[in-house]
């Protein structure tokens, strides 16, 4: 991830890249995700690691949990395949719906009205869950956060900041 101001810009930019190697010194790489802040777009929150669990938050169920549902759903139902997939889909399109309107919604509205302070406290907050259920979750997948945790901060006149926790 690369994030901060270019020359001459008034807001910041994100890119999201996935490094692929180096050949012949050069360095081979993927762009996931370009997020811009402007005037219509005043604040952006990005799950990188452990994705899952931010989404938990942001989202109120587990994106593994909702996908789990909808497929007991969908077998539930086997005598009719065509039906069944319909019922899931409008299943898993009420919790989507549900899910941004009562929770990701109104924490990204008040986005823009965060001062620097507690967007640091959201941040870590946030990574410590991550941490504490990779460490607790019956989960295989591979751990991509751990403490101990530092955050940069990055303003237009104060450059990037490291934060102290």
């Amino acid at each position: 991830m690369i994030a901060g101001y270019g020359t001459g810009s008034t807001f910041p930019e994100l890119t999201s890249l996935e490094l692929e190697g180096s050949i012949n010194g050069f360095i081979k790489y993927r762009i996931i995700e370009r997020i811009a802040i402007n005037n219509s777009r005043s604040f952006a929150a990005v799950p990188f690691a452990q994705s899952d669990a931010i989404l938990s938050v942001f989202n109120g169920v587990s994106p593994k949990y909702r996908e789990r549902l909808g497929d007991i759903v969908e077998s539930a139902n086997t005598h009719n395949s065509s039906s069944s997939f319909l019922f899931r889909n409008t299943l898993l399109n009420d919790i989507d719906t549900f899910s941004i309107n009562e929770y990701r919604n109104p924490i990204l509205e008040h986005g823009s009205s965060f001062r620097l302070h507690e967007l640091v406290e959201i941040s870590e907050f946030l990574l410590k869950f991550a941490c504490f259920r990779s460490k607790y979750s019956n989960s295989d997948e591979l751990s991509t956060v751990s403490e101990p945790i530092k955050i940069a901060s990055i303003t237009k006149f104060s450059g990037v900041k490291w934060e102290v926790l």
